[in-house]
């Protein structure tokens, strides 16, 4: 492996997690790295402009990760696939939907699609990463991980409260994984947020590998839970028709 790539790509993510710019030691101790090689990897990323000099001690992501990924989401077929199934799912549906890749052991979002139809292409929906604890596409993806590596990553999972009912152990977590692996339905109950409601459905490629999740979210008090059966059956009918794409194009696998 190439380590220096590698400490790049890393820097750059450790850049992307957060709004606000970071100091060099920050970087560093998040890296774990000398600051003079963190900081001769930040001269590189800013002559090709991915990472910005936002003052004399801190650093942003650049311009140039903007060109990246909006290359990438021109050649995603899921998502082109995908696209015009939402737009027509959420006029029966009635509320935003989501469609969702593997990132690690979280997920991340390719496509945000509004209650009417509307493609969404904002900060806070394409490219959201969604975390493995308490939204409902992240959960989906961390409960189909591997056994191993997921406790490994268990081991080491720190928990933020982002919701009256955000999981703060790892043995509570560990239950909620199991059902959503068991009932192949992710539901987040005001788990990522004071009044947020999600579920995710899995898409499984060929193999059955689940590759993406479709997943929808609303405020509780538009979202009771006498319309989560009619809601699921719908998502799940729209599931179906998303994964014949898989079967057209067996070539194309999404890692896990």
């Amino acid at each position: 492996m190439n380590n220096t790539l590698s400490n790049g790509l890393d820097l750059l993510l450790i850049l992307a997690s957060s709004a606000k710019p970071y100091q060099l030691s920050e970087i560093a101790n998040q890296i774990n790295l000398p600051k003079s090689h963190v900081h001769r990897l930040l001269q590189t990323l800013i002559e090709h402009q991915y990472v910005e000099q936002a003052s004399q001690r801190r650093y942003q992501i650049g311009i140039g990760a903007l060109r990246l990924g909006h290359a990438l989401l021109s050649q995603i077929p899921i998502r082109q696939y995908a696209l015009p199934i939402m737009q027509k799912a959420v006029q029966s549906i009635k509320r935003p939907l989501t469609l969702a890749l593997p990132f690690g052991h979280e997920g991340i979002t390719v496509v945000y699609v509004t209650h009417d139809g509307i493609v969404r292409d904002t900060l806070d929906s394409l490219g959201s990463v969604l975390n493995s604890y308490s939204s409902a596409c992240g959960k989906l993806f961390f409960a189909f991980m591997k056994r191993s590596p997921r406790e490994e990553l268990l081991k080491d999972m720190i928990f933020e409260k982002r919701g009256p009912n955000t999981h703060m152990t790892i043995s509570s977590l560990k239950k909620d994984l199991n059902e959503i692996k068991r009932k192949e339905i992710s539901i987040s109950f005001l788990e990522n947020g004071q009044d947020v409601v999600a579920m995710a459905l899995p898409v499984k490629n060929d193999e059955g590998i689940v590759v993406a999740a479709l997943g929808l979210s609303d405020c509780e008090k538009d979202f009771p839970k006498s319309k989560y059966k009619s809601v699921i059956n719908q998502l799940q009918k729209n599931v179906k028709i998303i994964e014949k794409f898989y079967a057209k194009e067996p070539s194309y696998v999404t890692s896990n």
